[in-house]
């Protein structure tokens, strides 16, 4: 935590300190590791606000906590997030470059660590050439190129990736859920717009709690777990197939715009087997489904970049070498540049803190234009704040609307909210200016859902 100065002296001479900051070195190690795409406090899980009302509650999803609500947010809402989700299917997602195939087994090479496959691959794919396989992280048997795997890709479902506040009406939605079930924004992870086209096998029997080893891994090497404790779907059309099911209540629910549903996946501390479901296929004579999705933890976390830069798609293959789903993942262009852009500030940020001179001004000029592309970024907000704080002449009114902007979100993130108070007070910041953004929230709650009664 930032040392308290002195109070401020109102002669020309005043200059403000650089007192160590604690809590920013917990980010400059996040920064320092890209890999680490989310990070929240190691220590101290505090009771999750999962306060869903009475009336919403879905008996037949009891067990797993389960709400249903019809016409959940106004149909303007809708039919602005069914419109990004088209546009970016045709466009952005429109042609991704690598395809690549889970087999349905694999070995470890305990030579290199390589994944190899140990079940059947389709010819195509066993015979790539040099020239058309690719390398990327976190997945395995890619290739670009082959007409084979690009036709798969051209009928895969898509998960177009958005930032909290990247559209208007997904930041209404994220107020509305906080409205109705009492989940903040600042426990979501990503929000995906999921487009199934007609004839979509759909997607298999999962549950989307994580406690494995990938899991555990995560935890150990300072990232986010991502347990994905509670899972928020809003269906944005209308559909005579494509059901979500669970199989443990023989329960299917179908998709009609405006539905909005939401369950819990984890039971104490572990997944809950009864919260396993699946998407039904999208017969070929039906209009496309459409869903907006979002994962939430049990405690906050600062999202990072984005995860995903140029459009690729992801297949599984059956034991047979059969390819048996598909999905494309993508994101917009603006935010794969405020993705890049907070990627450099981050490293910019690490090596100020390291001392180099150089390098406070190219993480302001950063994160400043990761800012002036999503302006929600949480992370750049922080570490903006504190990388102006630490300049000969503070910027006090910008320090302290972000600061603002992030304690209304980030009311009480261990180290890092108390940072950004300190700043706050020592700056003598206008005291009701955080006020001012959590009435802000307040009033999108309203206007996305209309007055609510508890």
């Amino acid at each position: 935590m930032p040392k308290k100065k002195q109070s401020k002296d109102t002669s020309n001479s005043k200059s403000y300190s650089r007192p160590p900051i604690v809590g920013l070195g917990i980010l400059a190690a996040v920064a320092a590791s890209v890999a680490a795409v989310y990070w929240r406090p190691s220590s101290g899980t505090p009771l999750t606000p999962w306060q869903p009302r009475r009336v919403d509650a879905y008996a037949p999803l009891k067990r797993i906590d389960g709400v249903l609500i019809d016409d959940f947010v106004p149909p303007r809402v809708i039919a602005s997030l069914r419109r990004e989700l088209l546009e970016s299917v045709r466009g952005a997602c429109a042609a991704p470059t690598t395809v690549c195939f889970d087999p349905a087994r694999v070995d470890v090479d305990r030579t290199t660590g390589e994944l190899r496959a140990a079940s059947t691959l389709p010819p195509w794919l066993a015979n790539a050439t040099a020239n058309e396989t690719v390398n990327r992280p976190g997945a395995s048997h890619c290739v670009r190129g082959v007409a084979e795997a690009d036709a798969h890709a051209r009928t895969a479902s898509v998960s177009f990736v958005a930032s909290r506040d990247e559209f208007v009406a997904a930041k209404a939605v994220e107020r509305a859920i906080q409205s109705a079930i009492g989940l903040p924004g600042s426990l979501g992870l990503f929000q995906q717009l999921l487009y199934y086209p007609p004839g979509a096998p759909g997607y298999a029997l999962h549950r989307d709690c994580r406690d494995d080893a990938a899991a555990a891994a995560a935890a150990a090497g300072g990232a986010a777990p991502q347990e994905r404790a509670f899972t928020t779907l809003l269906y944005l059309s209308d559909n005579a197939s494509g059901e979500t099911s669970f199989p443990a209540f023989d329960v299917n629910i179908e998709p009609r715009a405006g539905r909005f549903v939401a369950w819990r996946s984890l039971k104490d501390n572990k997944c809950d087997p009864a919260s396993a479901h699946a998407a039904g296929p999208v017969a070929a004579g039906d209009a496309p489904k459409l869903v907006l999705q979002r994962w939430y933890e049990r405690a906050p976390h600062l999202p990072g970049p984005n995860a995903h830069g140029e459009p690729w798609t992801r297949c599984s293959l059956g034991e047979d070498g059969s390819v048996d789903l598909c999905r494309t993942y993508c994101a917009s262009p603006r935010a794969r540049a405020a993705a890049d852009a907070l990627r450099f500030g981050m490293d910019a940020f690490t090596a100020h803190k390291q001392g180099d001179p150089d390098a406070r001004h190219a993480a302001v000029e950063s994160l400043a234009d990761a800012l002036s592309l999503q302006p929600g970024l949480s992370l750049a907000q922080v570490m903006l704040a504190h990388a102006l704080y630490d300049a000969d002449d503070v910027d006090a009114v910008r320090v302290c609307d972000l600061c603002a902007r992030f304690l209304a979100d980030y009311p009480s993130l261990p180290g890092v909210s108390e940072d950004a108070e300190t700043i706050f007070e020592e700056l003598r910041c206008d005291g009701d200016l955080v006020g001012r953004y959590e009435r802000l929230a307040l009033d999108e709650i309203a206007a996305a859902r209309g007055p609510v009664t508890i």
